[in-house]
C-alpha cells in the first residue's frame, strides 16, 4: 500500500513539473512535454518489468518484489527533497475561472 501511495505522489509530482515547465511554451510544446513525460514514464515500466524478470533468474521473489518496490519510495524520497521556488504572483479566483473556461471551449479538446 505504501509503494502504491508513493507512485500516485511520484506521479503527481511529475505531472506537476511538466505543467510548470510547459508554462509560457505553445500549445505544441506543452503537448510535446506531456507526451514525453508519459512515454518515459511507460518505457520505465516496461524496463522496469522486464529487469524485474531478469532478476527473477538469478534472486528470489521476494527480493525481486523488494527491490521494484522501492523505486517509487526512492523517487518520494527525491521529491521531497526537491526545493521550490515561491510563486509571488496572484492570481483572483475570477481569472482563473475565466481560464478555465477558456480552455474547455476549445474545439480541439473534443476532436
Amino acid at each position: 500500500v505504501l509503494a502504491s501511495a508513493a507512485m500516485a505522489f511520484v506521479n503527481v509530482i511529475g505531472e506537476a513539473l511538466v505543467v510548470e515547465k510547459s508554462q509560457g511554451d505553445k500549445q505544441e510544446g506543452a503537448s510535446k512535454n506531456v507526451s514525453l513525460f508519459f512515454g518515459v514514464r511507460s518505457a520505465g515500466t516496461v524496463l522496469t518489468g522486464y529487469l524485474s524478470g531478469v532478476l527473477l533468474e538469478y534472486i528470489s521473489n521476494q527480493s525481486v518484489f523488494l527491490i521494484t518496490s522501492s523505486f517509487p519510495l526512492v523517487l518520494l524520497l527525491a521529491a521531497l527533497c526537491m526545493t521550490e521556488r515561491p510563486n509571488r504572483a496572484t492570481v483572483s479566483v475570477s481569472s482563473q475561472l475565466q481560464g478555465l473556461f477558456s480552455f474547455v471551449k476549445q474545439k480541439q479538446i473534443y476532436q
